[in-house]
């Protein structure tokens, strides 16, 4: 694989022998590349490999992660480490969602931690939304609450409208706040016009935003 002087040609062969080697010793691999790679060439294998290992052994895995977070400047960690964020965050949230929330937390303020938590209440949502919902009581009002009620609207639209609304009205960030009680209101006017309205007129959004529902709902 080094001996190859294409640079695209390496990183492809590289990434290939990432995939094989993770079902196989993870641990060497990494230390492979640690030894072998350097630069630019050593933090795409990396994550490349992270990848691959978050699928199935999530512990090494977030290891891995902390080895790359110590070896990339800090400006650089949102972009350069996203890919291997979201698997590690969807693979947790399969497995132990109460640990993939902790971890989101340990994780910089900011888009960092918020897509993590987003990639993990996708997940967790699509089979327990009661417990979603539980979590996110249990949250002060922030973007880690605002995504867990997003997710539950997301669930709750089609079966139950009425409590869509509820959550889509506890979102503190007025404009996603807006655009989800909208859209929660589109799925309650065909089971209860009336009340859907009676809730838009007493919404706390914007008269211009409030108008244009009551308009919908015509």
């Amino acid at each position: 694989v080094l001996r190859i002087d294409n640079k695209s040609e390496q990183e492809a062969a590289i990434s290939e022998l990432m995939e094989r080697w993770a079902d196989k010793d993870p641990t060497a691999a990494e230390q492979w590349l640690d030894s072998s790679l350097e630069g630019e060439t050593r933090q795409r294998a990396l994550i490349s490999l992270i990848e691959e290992v978050a699928e199935k052994d999530t512990e090494t895995a977030l290891r891995m992660y902390e080895n790359a977070i110590s070896n990339i400047p800090a400006d650089q960690e949102q972009s350069a480490l996203k890919s291997a964020r979201t698997e590690i965050a969807r693979s947790l949230a399969a497995q132990d969602p109460e640990k993939a929330t902790q971890w989101a937390f340990t994780l910089p303020e900011g888009k960092q931690r918020t897509e993590a938590m987003s990639d993990i209440i996708y997940v967790w949502g699509r089979y327990d939304i009661e417990s979603v919902a539980n979590f996110a009581l249990g949250l002060n009002e922030g973007p880690e609450r605002d995504i867990a009620a997003k997710s539950i609207v997301s669930n709750l639209r089609k079966s139950d409208p009425e409590a869509a609304f509820l959550w889509a009205a506890s979102i503190g960030n007025q404009k996603q706040r807006e655009r989800t009680i909208s859209d929660s209101v589109r799925y309650w006017k065909d089971i209860d016009t009336e009340a859907a309205r009676t809730a838009v007129q007493n919404a706390d959004i914007s008269e211009k935003t409030k108008e244009r529902i009551l308009n919908d709902l015509e």
